[in-house]
């Protein structure tokens, strides 16, 4: 019958080869632990430059109110003025109209980003006023503490950007009347 030899230690080739083998896997921890470490840090990094950035759309509404009589808008039907018949403005308003540049800045005054007027549409007459609606949406609207939108050259409204969270990034303007 064979017996198997006793595995027997000495002190310089099986110690130094389970020691290296330690030391190999002690360093194998180590690097993943490492690279383990960096990659949630960029992806940390990332996902805070991503929330750092991100923008915004505003929707608004604009009603000039105006005088039609005395040519402050323009209708397509003076005598049978209906909701919902195009309309724009004229004489002091005449640059509110489709297409009419709706700028947003932050509270240095850069400009942030810009969209359009639509076409303007009778939401209610009588029988010398009216009021024209127009929408607008601004796109790609970056991170501010503090917006003004405006249109064309006119003077804007401020708005902090709590204040349009609070509003769901909407917002109503009034001109004229």
């Amino acid at each position: 019958m064979l017996e198997a030899p006793l595995a027997m230690s000495d002190d310089t080739g099986n110690d130094e080869a389970q020691n290296a083998s330690q030391a190999r896997w002690t360093r194998r921890k180590l690097l993943a632990i490492v690279v383990t470490f960096l990659v949630v840090a960029v992806v940390g990094a990332a996902l805070a430059m991503s929330l750092r950035n991100e923008t915004h759309r505003i929707a608004g509404r604009l009603v000039l109110v105006g005088n039609w009589s005395q040519g402050e808008l323009a209708l397509s039907d003076y005598f049978n003025i209906n909701p919902g018949d195009p309309c724009s403005g004229l004489g002091g308003y005449s640059d509110v109209k489709r297409g009419a540049e709706v700028k947003v800045t932050d509270e240095s005054g850069e400009l942030l980003a810009t969209g359009s007027l639509s076409e303007g549409h009778v939401i209610e007459a009588s029988s010398i006023f009216a009021s024209c609606e127009f929408s607008f949406h601004v796109a790609e609207v970056p991170e501010a503490d503090f917006y003004t939108i405006s249109l064309g050259n006119r003077g804007g409204t401020d708005y902090s950007s709590t204040e349009l969270e609070r509003h769901r990034w909407s917002v109503s303007v009034s001109l004229g009347g």
